[in-house]
Order: structure tokens, then C-alpha cells, then sequence
């Protein structure tokens, strides 16, 4: 039993050791991979950026950011367009760091998202309408999120969306009207009516139906019938 045990707090030690080093390698090779792409190493530093082990979410997108930089300046521009989306999908608000990219990465991001935008709104306006329709109380908070893209000045002059902003608009004010509304209190409940007393003969009724009782009895006698 006690080898058991050791063995067990063994491999849970080393489970937790492998999970702290590879979150470790994570944040250290990302780092790594920023300095090859400073020094021109983009190749190398795509190498890196591909063997990544699983990183946080701002890692994650640290590293996609750094992919497109590599494959831009290798001249891979269907490959950098792809990372874009990626980053453009998982977060539409997304924009690219005037310092960290250059003005030819820049370029590519805007048409990139520019292209993209259009259909998120639309897939984000789906999904708020699907709360809303389910009575969820976050179908305002998911519209409020869907004209926030809407006003984007990469989507603002868009013709094909000018309604989609209205209809959002109505469905969020809506929303939030139906949220402030008060839930119907519970009726009480109502009582049963008590079960109306039986009434008890008049003493006249008893002593006709005794005196009618009397006179069968004596007449059943005369007869010889028995009772």
C-alpha cells in the first residue's frame, strides 16, 4: 500500500513538473523565436514558432503575430493572409501594434480584416439573435458587441450592413426593456371551500318516517311474513 501511495505522489510531482517547464519553455521559446526574427532569422525563427508548446492566450497571439512578420518578409503572403484571419476571427477587434509592425504588415491586416468583417458581424448578429430568442440575458451585451463592430471604420461604409446596425439597435434596446421588466410575483394559493354541512331531519320528518316504519312492521306481522 505505502508503494502505491509513493508511486502515485511520484507521478503527480512529475506531471505537475512537466506542466510548470513546458509553460515555462513556452514564454522562453517565444522569446527566443522574437530575437531570431530581430536578427533576420525568419526561417529559424518560424521553426521555433511552429514547435511551440501550448502557451496562453496572449502568447498564442504573440506568436501569430510574429508568424506573419516571419512570413512577410519571406515573401509568403498567402501564408501571412491565413494567420491574419486567425487573428482577425479569434479576436475582431484585434489591430496590429503600429510599433511592433511595419507599414507593409499593416497594409496586409487592414484588407485582410477588411474582408473578414462583413461576414463576423453577420455570424455575431446570428448568435445575439439566437440568445435573444432563447430569453438569455446576454443577447444585449452579445448586440452591444455587434454594433461596436458595425461602427468599425473598417465596415462603417459598408452599404450591405446599414440595416443589419438598425435591426441590431431595436433588438438590444428591446432586450434591455425586457430585462428591466420584473418577473410576475407567484399567485397564492387559493383556499378550498369547505364541504357544506349535511342537515339534520326535523324532528316531524323522524317521527313520520318512525310511524311509517311502525305500520310496515305491523302489517308484514298480520301477513306472517317475517322481518
Amino acid at each position: 500500500m505505502n508503494t502505491k501511495r509513493g508511486l502515485f505522489a511520484v507521478s503527480v510531482a512529475a506531471a505537475a513538473w512537466v506542466l510548470f517547464t513546458s509553460t515555462v519553455t513556452a514564454s522562453e521559446e517565444l522569446d527566443r523565436a522574437k530575437d531570431l526574427y530581430r536578427s533576420a532569422a525568419y526561417d529559424e525563427a518560424l521553426t521555433v514558432l511552429d514547435a511551440l508548446p501550448t502557451a496562453a492566450a496572449t502568447e498564442l497571439r504573440e506568436a501569430r503575430e510574429y508568424r506573419v512578420f516571419c512570413l512577410v518578409a519571406l515573401d509568403r503572403k498567402d501564408d501571412a493572409k491565413k494567420v491574419i484571419a486567425e487573428l482577425v476571427t479569434s479576436d475582431p477587434m484585434y489591430a496590429m501594434s503600429e510599433n511592433e509592425a511595419s507599414p507593409r504588415v499593416r497594409t496586409m491586416f487592414t484588407e485582410v480584416r477588411k474582408a473578414l468583417l462583413p461576414a463576423i458581424a453577420q455570424r455575431s448578429y446570428a448568435d445575439a439573435k439566437a440568445l435573444f430568442d432563447a430569453k438569455d440575458p446576454r443577447a444585449a451585451a452579445a448586440f452591444d458587441r455587434v454594433l461596436v463592430l458595425l461602427r468599425d471604420p473598417d465596415v462603417a461604409g459598408n452599404q450591405t450592413l446599414a440595416d443589419l446596425a438598425t435591426i441590431a439597435s431595436g433588438f438590444r434596446d428591446l432586450s434591455k426593456a425586457l430585462a428591466s421588466v420584473p418577473p410576475p410575483a407567484a399567485a397564492a394559493p387559493v383556499a378550498a371551500a369547505p364541504a357544506p354541512p349535511v342537515p339534520n331531519p326535523e324532528p316531524s320528518v323522524l317521527l313520520l318516517m318512525l310511524t311509517a316504519g311502525g305500520g310496515l312492521y305491523a302489517r308484514l306481522r298480520k301477513r306472517g311474513t317475517s322481518v
